[in-house]
Parts: structure tokens; sequence; C-alpha cells
């Protein structure tokens, strides 16, 4: 063995050994952070406890008899006045929560497009960057027309996508916490189910944008790709499950992080817009840490065409040993493929998504008042 093989060897062992060790630090702050989201208590615990017990609202009762008491009524008034409080209560509870339910539907439709939209502009190149390299191709064509790939297809999906998928986190999300599930536990069930409307309608497009930016066939590659797919429709959809289990995980790291993070120290140093892009850009890329084998795979899956990446199977039963295909073939580098534009792509999407969110959401609800 030369001096040369013996320097890639080695350089290979070194990337192999930094993969691992970022990978355990990242899944070690994640339970971290998903713990400290755990034992925090939801903002409307308190509220749901005392209209759910009875103790407290007997608590609440007799706290009105006394006032009443004390203004010099008599005893049946006041029991009448209690009873009349109860009765008004609970009329008006099913009126406030679907009140609150188109609000927070509203507050995700808005603020989930407007995340969309800045960081489709801004992200792209990157998007493109990372696909070629996770489907090998060449270094001469890796920058090249990084926007004439098909920018227009996923804008126009990704954004009724997005703010389909916030409007449904946001209405399952407040519903599970006002329920007493934990913070954490309840965003995590609210991303597993925006997650399949959410694919139903970017699945399409996401497709066609994966396998133009991977031959760099631009817009007119696209129509080419969607011309052969008319053909056989369910073509279209071939990958729907693997990007459904790589986005899944990828959010649920990403809003529990930015959750956790928010109710730390950060939050209270800094100004709001600040600590939003900071928070946001920890919470990015510690989920592509965790996740880059997954979005390996599912780029192949979608890129597949006579002769190449033929064995990636799109089948729920079939995801892992997709991954389990790249690490025995290619080894554990190739599933980190494009980490680097990942990671730069990550840290500016974070701080642009959740800094983009909160402006929308605050402009909003002062546009509903």
């Amino acid at each position: 063995m030369d001096m040369f093989e013996k320097t890639t060897l080695r350089r290979t062992h070194c990337r192999r050994r930094c993969i691992y060790q970022a990978l355990h630090v990242a899944l070690l702050i994640y339970f971290f952070m998903y713990l400290r989201s755990s034992r925090q208590i939801p903002e409307d615990s308190s509220q749901m406890n005392y209209l759910h017990s009875s103790s407290q609202k007997g608590t609440k009762g007799a706290s009105i008899r006394r006032r009443i008491m004390y203004c010099g009524l008599p005893a049946v008034v006041a029991s009448k006045a209690m009873a009349s409080t109860a009765r008004g209560r609970d009329q008006t509870e099913p009126k406030e929560q679907i009140s609150s339910i188109k609000k927070d539907f509203i507050l995700g439709l808005t603020s989930g497009a407007g995340v969309s939209i800045t960081k489709q502009i801004v992200l792209y190149p990157f998007d493109t960057v990372r696909t070629r390299l996770q489907v090998n191709t060449s270094r001469r064509e890796l920058f090249r027309s990084l926007y004439n790939t098909g920018i227009v297809p996923p804008l126009l999906t990704r954004t009724p996508a997005s703010a389909f998928f916030f409007a449904c986190k946001d209405v399952f999300e407040s519903q599970f916490r006002a329920a007493g599930i934990a913070p954490s536990t309840a965003t995590t069930l609210a991303v597993l189910l925006g997650q399949f409307p959410k694919w139903l309608i970017r699945a399409p497009a996401e497709r066609l944008k994966t396998r133009s930016q991977a031959a760099n066939g631009g817009l007119s590659g696209e129509i080419e790709e969607l011309q052969d797919a008319i053909a056989e429709p369910k073509l279209l959809f071939d990958g729907y499950f693997s990007n459904v289990a790589y986005a899944f995980p990828h959010d649920a790291v990403k809003f529990v992080t930015y959750d956790a993070l928010k109710r730390s120290v950060l939050t209270s140093m800094l100004p709001t817009p600040i600590a939003s892009v900071i928070e946001g850009a920890i919470a990015g890329v510690l989920s592509e840490l965790v996740t880059s084998p997954l979005d390996v795979t599912r780029t192949r899956v979608m890129s597949k065409k006579a002769g190449v990446f033929q064995d990636y199977s799109d089948r729920p039963t079939e995801l892992f040993n997709n991954v389990r295909r790249v690490y025995s073939e290619e080894g554990m580098e190739t599933l980190f493929a494009g980490i680097t534009p990942k990671l730069i792509r990550a840290l500016i999407g974070g701080a642009l998504q959740f800094a983009t969110l909160e402006l929308v959401k605050s402009e909003t609800i002062k546009a509903l008042k």
C-alpha cells in the first residue's frame, strides 16, 4: 500500500469517526430537548384542569357565593346565580373551542404559506446541490443552472402543502395540549398527522423537481417527466412513503427542539427576532444531522429510472432496507452525502423558517383582533 492509499484510508476513517460522533451528539441533544419539553406544563393545562375538576369548580362556586353573599343577597339567589353561571359557561365553551380551532387553522395557513415562499426562494440552490451530490452527479455539473431546474412547480405546490401542514399541525397540537398531553408528545403527534395530507399535495412536484435537479433538466425536463407520468399517474406518487418517513422525524426533531429552546434562558436574554433566528438555526441543523440517511434514500427512490436505483423501493416495509443497502454497498459516508450544503441550508432555513413563522403569526393575530 503506497503513501497515497494510506492517506486516503486515514482520511476516510477520520471522516467516518466525525460522522459517528456528530450523529451521537445530535441524538443526545435531541433526547435532552425532548425530555426538557416534556416536563413543561402545557400553556392551557391549568385552565383545562380547572374546567374538568370538580374540586376547582367547587372553589369557583364558593368564591361566587361569598361575593354574592357579601353584597347582601340571600343564599338561594346565590345558588341560582352559580347555576346560571355554570350553564352559561357550558354553552359558551363549544363556541369558544370552535373559534379557537378556526384561529389556529388560519394562523397555520398564513404562517405556513409565508415560510414556504421564503424558504423556496432563498434555499433552492442549496437544495439543487444537495440532490446532485446524493445521486452522484459529476463535480463539473454540480453548480450548473442552480435556479433553472424547475423552481416554479415546487413553489406552486409546496406553498399550499406547507400552509395545510401548518394549519393541521397547529390545530392538532392545541387540541392535544388542551387534553393534557405533554408538549413534546403533542408536537410529535401533530407533526405526524400533518405529514399525510401535506405529501398528498406535494409528492408529485417533489418527484419531478428531484429528477430534474439530478439530470440538470430544467423546467423543460420537468415537462417531459410530467408527460411521461400522465400515461401512468401512479409514478407521480413514487416516493410518497419515503418522503413521509423522512419528513416526520425531521420535522418532529425540529419543532420539539425549537419549543424546548423557546423555554430556555436564550429567549429571555435576546430580543425575540434574534432569539427565533438562533433557536431556529440550531433546530434545523440538529434535524438534518439526525435524518440525513433517510433523505439520501428518498432522493434515490424519487430519482430512479431505467438502470439507475432500481433496487430502491417505496414500500413502507422496505424503507429501512434502502438505508441498509446504501450502507452495505457504499459505506457510511454515502448516507451523509451532501451533508455540507444540507447543513448550510438547514442553518439558513431554520433561521428563516422560525423567524418568518413568528413574524407572520404575530401579524395575523393583530389582523384577527
